[in-house]
């Protein structure tokens, strides 16, 4: 996108992640710009056109995965990795799934696996601060208070954190890295030359809609590990609201993603 606006931009400049449980290879890439954009309309371009690429292939993988994933009745006594709902995730799982998927056990395949990552790399790209995705996105709508509403995102970042943390909830670590991570790498945007020209109707209609794309696939805790819990003793004593998705034992992970790479 930023060749098709004549935007002198880098090769992508890919991240790769630390061995962890999950295996994922990539945190994903940034491109360096070394030049402004002419006007906030080829900022917006340049800034949604990743996202939404993202998410078209994450959300076909999701339905599919959905489709070959088990479905076992609800069980916390095991324990373990919970990966937490956007409200699109929830959404795919009621409709594939055909049940209520808070009264049950989803044991993730791995192609649906690959799809809630996909959601969940969207949902970085798009926070709404300094020059992710997002950042574009928000400094092409509000140009003037982009500094303000990245700082407002760091302050949600650490409460996000602070705040269950305080009531004995569960929360993820991950925010308190972002929020240095966005003060680290600047909360600023850089102007374009042409800052005062508005995006027209169909960029402005379209930039909306990738705000709802953040909302709908943000999730305040995306991993959690949770202890076992011993089995209720009725079934009436629990009522539980909370979908659970089970990423795969870190052994069949590693066999099935080794023969869905092969």
């Amino acid at each position: 996108t930023s060749r098709y606006h004549n935007v002198d931009a880098s090769l992508p400049y890919f991240i790769p992640a630390p061995p962890s449980f999950f295996i994922i290879g990539t945190f994903g890439a940034f491109i360096r710009m070394r030049e402004s954009a002419r006007t906030r309309r080829v900022m917006f371009d340049i800034g949604a056109a990743g996202p939404w690429a993202g998410v078209v292939l994450a959300i076909p993988a999701v339905i599919i995965g959905l489709y070959l994933s088990d479905v076992t009745p609800l069980d916390k006594s095991a324990g373990g990795l919970e990966l937490g709902n956007s409200l699109l995730f929830l959404g795919l799982s009621h409709l594939v799934l055909g049940v209520d998927p808070s009264t049950v056990n989803v044991n993730l395949h791995p192609i649906a696996f690959a799809g809630w990552l996909g959601l969940f790399v969207t949902t970085l790209n798009l926070l709404p601060v300094g020059q992710l995705d997002g950042g574009h996105v928000i400094y092409a709508l509000f140009p003037r208070r982009h500094r303000t509403i990245s700082v407002l995102f760091v302050i949600s970042c650490v409460l996000m954190v602070l705040v269950p943390l305080a009531l004995g909830m569960n929360f993820w670590g991950g925010w308190l890295l972002w929020a240095v991570l966005s003060i680290a790498l600047g909360l600023g945007h850089p102007s374009t030359i042409d800052r005062d020209t508005p995006l027209n109707p169909r960029r402005a209609l379209a930039a909306w809609a990738t705000v709802a794309l953040f909302i709908v696939t943000f999730s305040p805790v995306p991993l959690a590990f949770v202890a076992p819990e011993a089995p209720p003793p009725t079934p009436e004593s629990s009522h539980s609201q909370e979908i659970i998705h089970h990423a795969p034992h870190y052994d069949e992970m590693l066999r099935q993603i080794r023969r869905i790479t092969i």
